[in-house]
């Protein structure tokens, strides 16, 4: 009977209930296996996630139109006492080029056309050098401007003309610019847009001429009919409907052969005081005589 006394009233409480208050509320049957996530936690991860890709995707746009703006946009410069001096083939280094006939380039007081200098540039020299030796004296140096004036774009063309003896060797060229003096360089190899040469020697029967060009060109030749006789088998010759010349009608890079008898073998006709053979070229603005050149005529 006191044992009844002692006895807890009856009511719904499990014992088991406690174990839950401890669990956060989870049966203990039903204890979540590891690597469980709940679905609010991968919310916010998801969540989270998106957040980071649309602030990178935002950063990359800006860059970019930043980037298109930048590009866009008209460099500005202060040329507030600039000097320029510059030049479409020489540089402060110097390149290498090979030209016919003659040396010509333009020099410039600008860098481009943002960058003008505002101080004149007085005056420029041009030297011409072979192997270290000044040769300035035996070209013919001609310049559109001798000066260059501030604050406008203005450039001058300067052309060199070389003697025989200059041709098919390289040449340095120095130009410098006062008074601010900036030195600009480049070497040069000019080789004849054309040419011909006449080979003979005493005793031969004949001698041949060869006529070559490095462009298209018309050429005329004449030749003195008391020392030679033109080789009528030639189709040069055969063409030409006038004694004593015909013409020569050659591409770029090519060039002919054409044989004349002598009237007297023992006389060489080669020798430029003969003036037994002479070549022209016609149909341009440049129709000279062309120059005599030796040995091969495509060096």
């Amino acid at each position: 009977m006191g044992s009844e006394k002692n006895a807890l009233p009856d009511s719904d409480f499990d014992p088991q209930d406690i174990s839950a208050l401890f669990n956060g509320g989870e049966d203990e049957d039903e204890v979540p296996e590891r690597g469980y996530r709940s679905p609010r936690k991968k919310s916010r991860k998801k969540t989270l996630l998106t957040i980071l890709i649309c602030a990178a995707a935002s950063l990359l746009l800006a860059g970019v139109v930043f980037a298109v703006i930048r590009l866009t946009e008209k460099p500005v410069y202060d040329n507030t006492g600039s000097f320029y001096f510059s030049s479409d083939l020489l540089s402060a280094d110097g390149g290498e080029f090979t030209v016919y006939n003659e040396i010509s380039f333009r020099v410039n007081n600008f860098a481009d056309k943002l960058r003008v200098s505002e101080s004149e540039i007085d005056s420029y020299s041009v030297k011409i050098s072979r192997n270290g030796a000044d040769v300035t004296d035996l070209c013919s140096v001609t310049k559109e401007a001798g000066s260059l004036p501030a604050g406008t774009v203005a450039s001058s063309l300067v052309t060199v003309s070389l003697p025989d003896d200059l041709f098919n060797t390289p040449l340095e060229v120095e130009v410098s610019s006062r008074p601010t003096e900036i030195v600009l360089r480049g070497t040069f190899t000019v080789v004849p847009s054309w040419g011909w040469s006449l080979t003979d020697e005493a005793g031969s029967v004949c001698c041949k001429l060869v006529v070559w060009a490095n462009e298209d060109i018309t050429a005329r030749v004449s030749w003195d009919e008391t020392l030679l006789i033109a080789d009528k088998n030639d189709p040069n010759v055969k063409a030409s409907d006038t004694d004593g010349s015909f013409t020569v009608v050659l591409a770029a890079g090519t060039g002919t052969e054409i044989y004349f008898f002598k009237n007297d073998i023992t006389a060489d006709c080669s020798a430029p005081e003969m003036s037994a053979v002479t070549v022209e070229k016609t149909g341009s603005s440049s129709a000279a005589a062309g120059p005599r050149t030796d040995g091969n005529p495509e060096n």
